[in-house]
């Protein structure tokens, strides 16, 4: 449904949000300079069914990397 979509696009775009605060937090544990830190980031992306727009009602397939 239209409802599910919408959840799905906001759980999506809060899981993006907390990638990029990770991947910040460790590059910051890691001793990487603020200035660097600011400007690297990651991205969480779809696949399988639920990328092909063929999922059921609680299939949620996410991949997270950093670029």
């Amino acid at each position: 449904s239209s409802e599910e979509l919408s959840h799905r696009v906001q759980v999506m775009a809060k899981l993006n949000v907390l990638v990029r605060e990770w991947i910040r937090n460790v590059s910051l544990s890691k001793n990487v300079p603020p200035e660097i830190t600011d400007s690297v980031g990651g991205r969480v992306h779809t696949f399988g069914s639920y990328r092909l727009g063929v999922h059921s009602k609680g299939i949620f397939q996410v991949f997270a990397y950093q670029i």
